[in-house]
C-alpha cells in the first residue's frame, strides 16, 4: 500500500539565524500538520509518515537513508510533502 510522507530536516547550519528559518520552521509546520491530523476525526485511506531526516547538510544522509529502505522493501510513495524553511 503507498505511503504519503510529510518530511522536515532537523540540521542546523552554522548561523542561528539560517538554522532557526531552514530548520526550526519546517519541523514545526509539521508537527503542527501531525497535531491537527490527531486531533480530527480524519482516518487515512493509505499510510502516513513524518519523517525528521537529520544529515542533511552532509549529504543529504537521513533522506537517502529512507530512499535506500524504501527501494529495499519496495514500499510505493503516494505523496511526498517537504516541509523546509517554511517560515
Amino acid at each position: 500500500m503507498p505511503t504519503t510522507c510529510v518530511v522536515s530536516s532537523s540540521d542546523f547550519v552554522t548561523t542561528i539565524e539560517t538554522s532557526s528559518v531552514q530548520d526550526g520552521s519546517g519541523t514545526v509546520n509539521a508537527m503542527e500538520i501531525f497535531r491537527a491530523l490527531v486531533n480530527s476525526t480524519f482516518k487515512p485511506a493509505t499510510p502516513v509518515e513524518f519523517h525528521f531526516y537529520s544529515g542533511e547538510e552532509a549529504g543529504l544522509k537521513g533522506s537517502q537513508a529512507i530512499a535506500l529502505h524504501y527501494n529495499q522493501t519496495k514500499t510505493k510513495v503516494k505523496a511526498f510533502m517537504e516541509l523546509d524553511m517554511t517560515a
